[in-house]
């Protein structure tokens, strides 16, 4: 995963062990991992650990599997301290397979810390800004 443009970035290539027919990801491969990238993205950008209120999903053309993809995800707004708008989508080139549209309650600190444990320390999540092709 890499940051670039105010967005978290995380190749993707799924096997046909992922697929619902022949040849195409699964709705619900795609829709986990844009959920991911869009949590990773409120622990990277915004340093909160954030769990799914609501996910939208929009499934534009078949996501092959056993092809190299691009899913990324940004923060669109705050919406309240601790409800925060992402978008995310699968792409490669200029051509968007899926995206989705998510809201994510940031948990507080406490809470946070009894969810991944004490000694975890939410600043570990940041993902550093480097070039995509190192």
């Amino acid at each position: 995963m890499y940051l670039q443009d105010g967005w978290l970035c995380c190749p993707v290539n799924l096997t046909e062990h992922y697929s619902g027919f022949p040849g195409v990801v699964h709705g619900g491969i795609q829709a986990t991992v844009l959920d991911e990238v869009m949590a990773w993205c409120i622990f990277s950008v915004l340093q909160k650990v954030g769990v799914t209120v609501d996910l939208q999903v929009r499934y534009n053309k078949p996501l092959k599997t056993d092809t190299p993809y691009l899913a990324r995800a940004r923060v669109i707004k705050t919406i309240k301290p601790r409800l925060i708008e992402l978008y995310g989508e699968i792409a490669a080139a200029d051509t968007v397979y899926s995206k989705a549209r998510a809201h994510y309650y940031a948990l507080p600190h406490e809470k946070a810390k009894n969810l991944l444990g004490e000694d975890v320390d939410v600043s570990q999540f940041t993902v550093q800004l480097r070039d995509p092709t190192a």
